[in-house]
């Protein structure tokens, strides 16, 4: 029997699933199953699954299901998994060869973790170069690769600069099955609003070596700006109705969070030279941001040439991430950087 299954969701992804498969099937070190939830396809996506399943045989396993979005998709996938551990894998996205080994590692070493997941090596669909997802000391406080437990990883990421949450994780199959769900009315935002509802008190395990390969493409799933916002509201308001469970910094960072939102999406609106809209945002969201710094950005934004100069003032804020090829991060040997022994040929 398998003791991990990778868990590929997958809706009108025939362009790219081939990849998924090849790379879930190259894992190394663990006995896995692949299962791919289909969210109601209507390209070839079925059919491409298909011949694997023929080639590879009961190693990977297809479930079609109505179009419900990637929450429930997910949520059905958990509940057809009959190993101790899943590990999901976007249909857009490729993993390293000893990533579910190691991530499933990570959770053996570090049993009372809720999740285990890697860095991440983004890069542009037809690119062989990328970048790395996060800063590891950031995270972690050190340059030295490794697992690393976080206490609080909703506050870490935060406060590394990312997002509230991650989808590309390891996870033991009965915690996600039940406590860890996702919610399946939050339309975005579902990992991190997964990560706000179930981690304000459980740890997390990162493993700093680039695992996990995502993919950026014009047909990535993606929402309105605005819409986030909302979906980052609603998911602190559930937060809210049990404040109490939650510690003072939890508190305040989450708080801070959903307030810099506002105020970047503000700013988003009004360099697009969408005036209107954001006024009627900054209307709406009064009571969230409470302050007059939104709208003193707003009136400034009018001023002939101040949109040019804050554009340019944004350009030279950002941080310089130096590219990597993609064959530097395939050859990575992840034992030696890690300082672990490899597993035993069984």
């Amino acid at each position: 029997m398998s003791e991990v299954t990778i868990l590929i969701c997958a809706f009108d992804a025939s362009q790219y699933i081939s990849e998924a498969l090849d790379s879930a099937l190259a894992q190394k070190g663990v006995d896995f199953e692949i299962l791919v939830v289909d969210d109601g396809s209507t390209d070839q996506t079925s059919e491409i699954v298909q011949d694997y399943i023929e080639k590879h045989g009961s190693v990977i396993r297809y479930l079609p299901e109505e179009h419900r979005g990637l929450s429930a998709t997910r949520n059905a996938g958990f509940d057809a998994c009959n190993t101790e551990f899943v590990s999901i894998l976007d249909a857009d996205d490729m993993i390293h060869p000893w990533r579910t080994y190691l991530e499933v590692e990570a959770l053996r070493r570090f049993p009372d973790s809720a999740f285990s997941f890697s860095n991440m090596w983004a890069f542009e669909d037809g690119s062989s170069t990328g970048k790395l997802d996060c800063d590891m000391e950031r995270l972690t406080g050190s340059r030295q690769p490794g697992f690393f437990e976080i206490d609080d990883p909703v506050v870490s990421r935060i406060r590394g600069g990312l997002s509230l949450g991650v989808s590309a994780c390891t996870s033991r199959t009965e915690f996600v099955r039940t406590v860890a769900r996702y919610d399946e009315d939050q339309r975005c935002v579902i990992d991190g609003e997964q990560w706000i509802r179930v981690l304000f008190n459980r740890s997390v395990v990162f493993c700093s070596l680039p695992l996990y390969y995502r993919r950026f493409h014009s047909a990535s799933m993606s929402r309105s700006r605005t819409d986030h916002m909302l979906m980052v509201s609603r998911a602190l308001n559930k937060a809210r109705s049990h404040w109490s469970d939650y510690t003072p910094v939890q508190r305040e960072v989450l708080t801070n969070y959903e307030k810099a939102f506002a105020v970047s999406l503000s700013k988003g609106l009004i360099l697009n030279g969408q005036c209107r809209q954001a006024r009627a945002f900054l209307r709406k969201s009064q009571n969230l941001i409470g302050s007059f710094a939104c709208w003193k950005w707003f009136l400034f934004s009018l001023i002939p040439g101040a949109t040019g100069l804050a554009k340019l003032k944004m350009k030279h804020n950002v941080v310089s991430i130096p590219e990597i090829a993609k064959v530097e991060v395939d050859s990575l040997d992840v034992f030696k950087e890690l300082g672990i022994q490899p597993p035993q040929a069984k």
